[in-house]
């Protein structure tokens, strides 16, 4: 769906050009599979398993977030390579890292590791939307589908 809506030349309502923005569902896709493969492997531990579960859950609320409905969505962010979006959902690391402080007394390895992944996944996949070679790709993938 991503490289169909890229294709087509009247556009959607997207914050990126048309070709770069197959890349932030294919990121939340490849972050859904970071997580929930190590969920997957650790489910015996349950600490590691519910960590992940919900690293993995918060990989999607990025689409869900994008389409609230307030004024504030479209406001400028004073952190640069970041949208309101991936503050929100950044908002939602801050309840487990609570947790885990109350209940350990220092945040759990896989929340503090986890977190900065999805934090850290926020601005690099915009660097790679702009590159000359992931336009290159897009355009290519797109031409593949008869655009």
């Amino acid at each position: 769906m991503a490289l169909e809506s890229a294709g087509d030349p009247a556009g959607v309502d997207a914050p990126l050009p048309r070709l770069q923005m197959p890349v932030v569902p294919l990121d939340l896709m490849a972050l859904f599979g970071t997580f929930v493969t190590p969920g997957f492997l650790r489910r015996r531990d349950v600490q590691g398993h519910k960590r992940y579960v919900h690293l993995a859950s918060l990989g999607l609320l990025d689409a869900a977030i994008a389409r609230w409905p307030f004024a504030i969505m479209t406001a400028a962010v004073p952190v640069p390579g970041f949208s309101v979006q991936d503050l929100f959902v950044d908002a939602f690391l801050v309840p487990m890292v609570a947790w885990d402080v109350a209940s350990r007394g220092r945040p759990h390895p896989d929340t503090l590791w986890g977190g900065l992944v999805l934090v850290a996944s926020q601005p690099l996949k915009l660097l790679l939307a702009r590159t000359d070679a992931w336009s290159a790709s897009a355009a290519r993938a797109v031409g593949v589908l008869g655009r």
